[in-house]
């Protein structure tokens, strides 16, 4: 994990947390269907984030010249995300 990552992994969950605790006090609880609906954002989100990072990781090893050759995570990542 890049520090690039990591730094938006951090900011993604102080986001979510400061969201949390502003919400605390209303009565309401969100129903099932939403939060499938927010895993559902949230796993994309996650996806989406790696693809662009393994991308972006698999173009700068290129352009130093060297051959690139995928892990099997980044395989399943990258086809996920297509």
């Amino acid at each position: 994990m890049t520090w690039t990552t990591a730094i938006t992994v951090v900011l993604c969950l102080a986001l979510l947390y400061a969201r949390y605790r502003l919400s605390r006090g209303l009565p309401s609880r969100p129903s099932p269907r939403r939060r499938l609906k927010m895993a559902r954002i949230l796993v994309s989100a996650a996806l989406a984030l790696a693809a662009i990072g393994y991308t972006l990781q698999r173009h700068a090893s290129e352009l130093d010249g060297t051959k690139y050759e995928p892990s099997q995570i980044e395989r399943v990542v990258l086809a996920l995300s297509r």
